[in-house]
């Protein structure tokens, strides 16, 4: 894992080919600990962004590769990603084991490997009592637990999540940012949230995204202070959170 490393660079990023850019010729390098927070309110990007880190969308220019592997060229180094999307693909008459036997299946596990990973999976995110349940009965946020599950049953090298937070009660949302801290300690993970509280509980990276626009928020690996971000903020509340300092 010490040569594994995430590298992004110059891509411009849009949502089709013919839609405005909502990133021009970004980048960004991870590496196994780092655990990268994305910023931002609705529309400015961030799920696009995240389709294309994960290899589900092409970006209009730029490269992106994992372990010196390109994400275009080589389709099987997307095995090492593991990445959830904002509406959780579960199968709805499938049971929960059922659905991570399926995604651990995906992954390219065997019975064996499969058996062991989703009893450790369930056990860290509290699914244990549900392994017997129709997807299709999960409240939003049981189908979410479920969802982070499924990407992290494989132990992927690079972590991709959106919103990983929605729908989950505060307890659970513990939990979760825990299981997320354990797995920065051996892969990258990337997440988004419309909070900065989340975000800086466990991320060592903070980044802001507006319209057209990224800004480092927090880089613990370069400084241990917040950076301000350069554009003057405006006065409202939801802004008062993005430039909150970490105690």
């Amino acid at each position: 894992m010490e040569d594994t490393q995430f590298t992004v660079r110059e891509i411009t990023v849009s949502p089709a080919p013919l839609a405005p850019n909502l990133l021009d010729k970004f980048s960004l390098t991870l590496r196994p600990g780092d655990i990268l927070g994305i910023l931002g309110s609705n529309g400015v990007g961030k799920t696009t962004l995240l389709k294309c880190l994960s290899g589900c969308l092409t970006p209009k220019a730029g490269q992106i590769t994992l372990d010196r592997h390109s994400l275009f060229q080589n389709i099987q180094i997307k095995k090492d990603i593991g990445f959830l999307p904002d509406t959780v693909p579960l199968i709805p008459y499938f049971t929960v084991q059922e659905n991570l036997s399926w995604m651990a299946k995906c992954r390219g596990l065997n019975q064996a490997e499969t058996t062991k990973a989703i009893a450790y999976v369930s056990e860290r995110l509290g699914l244990i009592h549900w392994s017997d349940i129709l997807a299709k009965h999960l409240s939003l946020g049981q189908r979410k637990l479920v969802g982070i599950a499924g990407t992290l049953i494989h132990q992927p090298k690079l972590t991709i999540l959106d919103e990983p937070l929605n729908d989950l009660d505060t307890q659970v949302r513990e939990r979760v940012l825990e299981v997320l801290r354990a797995v920065g300690k051996y892969s990258m993970v990337v997440f988004t949230s419309h909070y900065y509280r989340d975000l800086a509980t466990i991320a060592n990276k903070i980044l802001l995204l507006e319209k057209g626009q990224a800004s480092w928020v927090l880089d613990k690996t370069s400084q241990p202070e917040v950076v301000p971000v350069a554009r003057k903020p405006r006065k409202t509340k939801d802004k008062k959170i993005l430039v909150e300092k970490t105690s």
